[in-house]
């Protein structure tokens, strides 16, 4: 196998939204209603769909095994599995995600920022916490 990851929705988005990016398409938050590039969005997933042979498919776990057993040349990963690949002592090397799509781009984040809900929130205040993270 080549790689596996696809079949853990975390995954399959966070390899989305990489590609979605290379392509140029954005998310576009600045009206009600989001704003996406349908077109960019199709070419992605017909990637994917060409990518993933339905054989060869693994979930997460299936998808480290075989990377960490030499089954598989590469996986794409974060920091979190490190105490496995070094568990693993095999030869580790870590790239940028490959620019499939024009510019290089790939997911990144902390895995989320919550504002929590007050029943009496002053509006200026959530506008203003709104516009930072907007910003991050």
């Amino acid at each position: 196998p080549i790689m596996g990851l696809f079949n853990d929705t975390a995954q399959a988005w966070r390899m989305f939204w990489g590609l979605y990016s290379q392509t140029g398409g954005a998310f576009d938050l600045s009206g009600g209603k989001p704003g996406v590039d349908r077109d960019k969005m199709v070419e992605v997933v017909e990637f994917f769909k060409k990518a993933v042979v339905d054989s060869r498919r693994m979930d997460y776990p299936a998808g480290v095994a075989a990377f960490t057993t030499g089954q598989s040349p590469f996986i794409f990963s974060g920091e979190w599995e490190l105490p496995t690949f070094q568990s693993a002592k095999f030869d580790l090397g870590a790239s940028p995600m490959p620019t499939l799509f024009g510019s290089p781009a790939s997911y990144a984040d902390s895995h989320s920022f919550v504002l929590p809900h007050q029943d009496n929130a002053d509006e200026d205040r959530r506008r203003a916490a709104h516009q930072l993270v907007a910003e991050l």
